[in-house]
């Protein structure tokens, strides 16, 4: 009997602790790999949002024209207005910022002045244009919009707007 002991203490009690060690190390390792599993999948799923969010920046990119603001914005906007049956005086940059959380695009600020002949029936066809440049071109808002009558009763009104418009450097 004696010797049954000794051989387990010397030799099964061991196996029995390396065992129980063994147990451990590997419930911990299939709760790391768990873990892992939930970190591969949620990176999958941001990688695939990415993807999409990608193709969608680059579409949006590619309405902003490459071209120079001087030559696109001015011609867009009297071709807008012209479909109102609107003529467009001038149209003037004032100046150009920097757009600090856009690199390589610029806010251009820009006045438009418009002669309105026609009394209340232009003043009308010229707020839906103005509403209608807004949804149109996306990259360019109206800040602000004044119609001032040249001469009382004349039926002749001087508009004068101001753009904001997000362009490329």
């Amino acid at each position: 009997m004696a010797v049954g002991w000794w051989l387990y203490a010397q030799r099964i009690a061991p196996l029995q602790r390396q065992e129980t060690g063994a147990r451990a190390a590997i419930a911990d390792l299939r709760g790391r790999i768990n873990a892992a599993r939930s970190s591969v999948t949620a990176i999958d799923d941001l990688q695939q949002q990415t993807g999409s969010l990608r193709a969608r920046l680059h579409e949006i990119h590619g309405e902003i024209s490459a071209d120079s603001a001087l030559a696109w914005l001015p011609q867009r906007v009297k071709g807008h207005f012209a479909r109102f049956g609107l003529p467009i005086g001038a149209t003037h940059m004032v100046s150009m910022q920097d757009e600090p959380e856009l690199p390589g695009y610029r806010r251009s600020h820009w006045t438009v002045d418009l002669p309105i002949e026609g009394g209340n029936r232009k003043i009308g066809a010229l707020l839906l244009a103005v509403e209608g440049l807004e949804n149109e071109e996306r990259f360019v808002r109206v800040v602000d919009c004044v119609i001032q009558p040249v001469q009382e009763d004349s039926g002749q009104h001087k508009v004068s707007m101001k753009l904001l418009a997000l362009v490329r450097e």
